[in-house]
């Protein structure tokens, strides 16, 4: 059963979240520690709009402006020095906040940015904020018209996120997965859903939805050291048609192709391997195999070493080893397959908890992180 509450504007349901309720933990006996891993809430998304005031053209508003990779392929611009004593220095800006606007025009880059700050004189208004910023504005035509914007909360959370976009917002840069942070400048997290929808469907004219995409961690978590003489590569894991496929195999003989599809597709042993030059070695150095996109994945926490803040722990999700069960399961008239995929994925993965969202160990994104979809299931993952 899902733990999610969800609020579709097409349908008008709506069903606030839920506070956890305390529970009392017992203390742990002696000589053992406990630990409970509870989702947290991500930090508000802090949107600064800043007013300096530029005397001159020739007065120096003292921002240091570099590019950096942004959503979509885009380059955004991003503060990477606040000089002392500056016009800027006693703002709230921050380094590391990306620039979004000044004086109402969007920031396309560091030239563009730094070409404004240059030849702005008097008063200067400049928004930037956390990454992965968007703003998504559509024009309803009247009160009734569906605007096809899906949006869920988990329970316990605060947080709306995006579920699915179509209709007049399908144009606009808002995705699925996304945190809406606010609709037509009005921060929403923590209010009643009830409010949230009727800020949209109650609305006519333009609406204008501020929405923060998951970020992008694979440049901040990297690769513990090679096996001795196999510098410049990356450890990660392949999988291999081993003893626990073979016996999948094995028992799928009843349903006549299933045990053919196991073993060509559905390989669901794996090993660590290290990757260099486009080979796979094993952990003692001996080459293994060639490499593909298909076969190398890192998929272990122990091969990462994680620059951002965050949790690592476990998830479930319907791999090989589910799929296999799924196919043998195939004889009961194929209830067994559906319950199986419905309700017992049994292949588990290493997650980054950061943010309010799981990422793989090579930093991709994957899903929002809720108390149903986040564990701890290895000591080695503890926090101590």
């Amino acid at each position: 059963m899902t733990e999610e509450v969800e609020v579709d504007i097409e349908t008008g349901a709506d069903t606030p979240a839920e506070e956890a309720p305390a529970a009392d933990a017992p203390a742990p006996e002696a000589g053992v520690q406990a630990t409970v891993q509870e989702v947290p809430e991500p930090e508000p998304v802090k949107l600064v709009i800043a007013t300096v005031t530029k005397p001159s053209r020739e007065s120096l508003v003292g921002l240091g402006v570099v590019d950096r990779p942004g959503l979509l392929g885009k380059t955004v611009p991003v503060i990477n020095t606040i000089k002392e004593g500056s016009l800027c220095a006693g703002s709230d800006l921050e380094v590391g906040m990306h620039l979004y606007s000044i004086n109402g025009v969007a920031c396309k880059g560091r030239d563009d940015a730094t070409a404004m700050l240059k030849v702005c004189e008097g008063s200067i208004t400049i928004k930037a904020g956390p990454p992965g910023l968007i703003w998504a504005t559509v024009v309803k035509e009247s009160a009734d018209q569906k605007v096809g914007l899906h949006m869920e909360r988990h329970k316990n959370s605060r947080r709306v996120i995006v579920g699915s976009v179509k209709g007049l917002f399908a144009e606009t840069e808002l995705k699925d997965g996304m945190t809406i942070v606010q609709i037509n400048e009005q921060d929403i997290e923590g209010r009643p859903m009830s409010e949230v929808l009727a800020m949209v469907t109650e609305a006519e004219g333009k609406i204008t939805v501020m929405a923060q995409a998951p970020q992008d961690l694979s440049e901040k978590i990297l690769g513990h050291p090679p096996p001795e003489g196999l510098g410049g590569g990356q450890w990660g894991s392949t999988s291999y048609v081993g003893a626990q496929t073979g016996a999948f195999a094995i028992i799928s003989l009843i349903t006549v192709v299933g045990w053919a599809i196991i073993l060509l597709l559905l390989p669901s042993d794996w090993m660590d391997v290290y990757m260099v030059d486009g080979k796979l070695y094993t952990p003692s150095g001996e080459f293994f195999k060639s490499a593909t996109k298909h076969n190398f994945e890192v998929r272990k926490s122990e091969h990462c070493t994680e620059k951002v803040k965050g949790v690592w722990g476990t998830t479930t999700y319907l791999g090989p080893k589910t799929w296999s069960c799924a196919i043998m399961a195939t004889p009961t008239f194929f209830i067994g397959t559906v319950f199986i995929l419905l309700l017992l994925p049994m292949d588990e993965r290493d997650v980054y908890l950061a943010n309010g969202n799981l990422y793989s160990p090579s930093g991709k994104f994957l899903k929002t992180a809720t108390n149903r979809n986040f564990t701890l299931r290895k000591s080695q993952h503890l926090q101590h």
